[in-house]
């Protein structure tokens, strides 16, 4: 293991110690090691693949320099979304949220001996990214804990802002993209790739009890949480996800123009995020209107068909001759 790191955290100009603590292990999340820094992103980029069905088919465009810093912040993320979920964490998982917060904090000080912390935090003081970002994860994961549902748009929108937009800002940062007014169309991408998410993972949550359509929506359309539940395809609850369809669509629609600002790499993962949640939506009302429904021969096809449409789009892009 190296004994210091090689690049000093230039948002807090705080010391990096080269010792880690033995305090820094979070129960059930890995082996007690030792672990040097490549063994760290080895760890981060197994635990990716073991969970790759939350892999955006955008993963593929991104740039092979910048593979483990995103197993490292995926890893960081996963894990703390299933202190918030997995049966495993029942009873504590307040508990482990704060500990992972602490061990995130202890990253942008010093060297943390868990694999996830330690690679983390070589990606944070490379690419300068704010602790704030991170931590807005987990206060969505104590959203969750905290309440099964939202009442309203701006409370999912607020939502969205702690659980979609971080990522999105994230990835600015590993491609060198700092400019705030970027923000804005980010954010708006994030949430509309979120809420197309959770639209097309309703029946999945509601079997956890737990509903991010907003509350005051289910009213307007009178729709009772029973009825999603038990009765998808009733004409209230087909009024309600059109709606839903139409706001997430309109997000993406906002979020859209980031493409155009950016060079050709990111524009092609955003692309092919944007096609792919755009796909989902279209998949969601197909079922809606009991078309056949895809199933997973069509949705590899669905993530080709993403792929080459995404490569077409920016192959002029990517081989423009240098200036």
């Amino acid at each position: 293991m190296s004994s210091t790191l090689e690049t000093k955290s230039r948002l807090y100009a705080l010391p990096t110690y080269a010792q880690p603590d033995e305090g820094d292990w979070a129960p059930g999340t890995c082996e007690a090691g030792p672990w040097s820094l490549e063994s760290a992103y080895a760890y981060c980029k197994a635990f990716a693949a073991s969970r790759s069905e939350n892999f955006h088919v955008a993963s593929g465009f991104v740039p092979t320099k910048l593979h483990r810093h995103v197993w490292a912040i995926y890893a960081f993320a996963r894990h703390a979304d299933d202190f918030a979920d997995e049966a495993t964490y029942e009873g504590e998982r307040l508990e482990a949220l704060d500990r992972w917060e602490e061990l995130l904090e202890q990253a942008y000080r010093r060297q943390v001996a868990h694999p996830v912390f330690m690679a983390l935090g070589d990606t944070v003081r490379k690419f300068d990214i704010p602790l704030n970002d991170l931590k807005a994860l987990l206060i969505a994961y104590r959203l969750d804990l905290r309440s099964k549902q939202v009442n309203t748009y701006r409370e999912l929108a607020r939502y969205c802002s702690f659980s979609a937009s971080p990522i999105g800002r994230v990835m600015l940062y590993l491609h060198g993209y700092r400019e705030s007014k970027l923000h804005r169309f980010s954010d708006d991408l994030c949430a509309g790739v979120q809420i197309s998410s959770q639209l097309q993972n309703i029946a999945q949550d509601l079997e956890r009890g737990r509903c991010y359509l907003p509350m005051e929506d289910l009213m307007h359309f009178g729709v009772s949480v029973q009825e999603l539940q038990h009765s998808p395809h009733s004409e209230n609850v087909h009024d309600l996800m059109r709606f839903s369809i139409s706001r997430a669509r309109m997000l993406l629609v906002r979020g859209q123009p980031l493409v155009r600002r950016v060079d050709a790499e990111l524009a092609a993962e955003l692309q092919a995020t944007w096609l792919a949640s755009m796909q989902m939506l279209e998949r969601i009302e197909d079922k809606m209107a009991q078309r056949p429904v895809p199933g997973p021969e069509r949705g590899a096809a669905d993530s080709s068909q993403v792929a080459l449409r995404t490569a077409f789009s920016f192959g002029p892009r990517f081989f423009k001759p240098s200036r």
